[in-house]
């Protein structure tokens, strides 16, 4: 192990550090930061680095810039819903000083053609993505959880990251994938163990949405050109470059037409991309907008698309439905109050059928229970009629089953 890796650092810090390419995600997740409870004689500072040219360049200049012993890297989607968060990491790094770094979820083993993402088998987090066969929701993963405090691995994701030593980041790896793997390699070679703690509770909420791959197999295979005990087999996957690139011109041209308002020709296009929605972050937005804009027209007033507002494109209705999102996973995990999301829904700043598919995509379906309380609260307050939550709820999840692009085969 490098005695001095971490000569000059302060020992009593940790930092938070994020890259970031969207403010309003960005504050999410300093938000749940901000919520740590911070053991008595540590400071904890958060550190964000706006629009880096890749994932080590921007770690790299980050963490020649802070003092602390202790980092975190972290992706901007990813909200630390465990408040014992810091003492939790800090009692693993203090009862193994060999541990050098520490995330939520790992491969005991990363095979030799460097595949990291589908080898991940310890640990874990709550994830909202795209999931094979039930298309986009929220789950509750069954943790694999380490015996002990925590296991040893070959590879933790870099969606989380947690630091005791400082290694440079390799800068030959430019892009977003890969630069977790390729540091994982760098303190194993340097006689650090990499490890997944265990998580009693879950520990963090991943807001990731639908993976853009486009580039995947290209950092896997630079990743293999230069660790050379892994290979990469020309011709071992398929090129699925062309979907991504694909997805994101239809993705641009659906923008432009629900910025003109052209919400017909918006339906008929998703309707032509079915389940390609699932393969593209915007795609996927437009077709909830869309299909909220419906619920409402069947169900009860306009909330998205016809009402008059100042800033009614594209962008500002994605705001809108991310602010939405975020407001219930804070409610979710006891951050933010259901009688709030109820209060929206009665002063008209949301609609009910805006809320029940948001919460239906982004909320743990173990989780529902939350939305019966805020169905129950506005029966209660008698701004809908007795049994009027239960009729719209069986609506919507109908309409889903009907209409939802199936998943199938991805």
């Amino acid at each position: 192990m490098c005695k001095d890796i971490y000569r000059g650092r302060n020992v009593s810090a940790i930092a938070f550090i994020v890259c970031t390419n969207d403010k309003d995600c960005m504050d999410e997740c300093k938000f749940y930061i901000e919520q740590l409870y911070v053991p008595e004689g540590m400071e904890a500072s958060i550190i964000t680095l706006d629009r880096a040219e890749s994932m080590t360049s921007g770690y790299n200049e980050v963490m020649k810039f802070s003092d602390a012993r202790y980092k975190v890297y972290l992706h901007q989607d990813v909200f630390i819903v465990n408040r014992n968060f810091i003492h939790d990491i800090l009692q693993c790094f203090e009862n193994d000083e060999e541990v050098g770094m520490i995330g939520v979820a790992g491969a005991r083993h990363l095979p030799g053609n460097g595949d990291a993402w589908k080898s991940l088998d310890v640990g874990g987090c709550y994830s909202v993505g795209t999931f094979s066969e039930a298309g986009n929701i929220a789950v509750k993963p069954d943790i694999n959880n380490p015996p002990g405090d925590y296991e040893e691995v070959e590879f933790i994701d870099g969606m989380l990251m947690a630091t005791a030593y400082d290694l440079e980041w390799d800068e030959r790896i430019e892009g977003f994938h890969f630069y977790d793997v390729a540091q994982c390699v760098r303190y194993r070679n340097n006689g650090l163990k990499i490890a997944v703690a265990r998580q009693e509770e879950i520990w963090v909420f991943h807001d990731f949405g639908p993976l853009n791959l486009e580039t995947y197999n290209v950092y896997r295979k630079r990743f293999c050109e230069l660790y050379t005990e892994y290979r990469y087999e020309e011709g071992e996957v398929a090129d699925t470059a062309k979907i991504y690139q694909l997805c994101n011109k239809v993705a641009s041209v659906l923008k432009s037409l629900f910025d003109s308002k052209h919400y017909i020709e918006v339906e008929d296009i998703l309707r032509s991309v079915d389940n390609a929605i699932y393969f593209n972050q915007e795609l996927l937005t437009i077709y909830f907008l869309m299909e909220i804009h419906k619920l409402e027209n069947m169900l009860e007033t306009d909330w998205l698309l016809d009402i008059p507002c100042k800033d009614d494109d594209f962008k500002s209705r994605e705001r809108r439905y991310f602010k939405l999102r975020w407001l219930l996973i804070r409610a979710e995990f006891g951050y933010e109050s259901v009688e709030h999301i109820v209060d929206m829904i009665a002063g008209g700043i949301y609609s009910i059928s805006a809320v029940i598919v948001t919460a239906l995509h982004n909320i743990p379906q173990e989780s529902m229970y939350m939305l019966n309380n805020i169905g129950k609260s506005l029966e209660k307050r008698q701004v809908i009629n007795a049994g009027e939550w239960d009729k719209y709820f069986s609506i919507i999840t109908n309409y889903e089953k009907k209409n939802l692009p199936s998943a199938k085969g991805l």
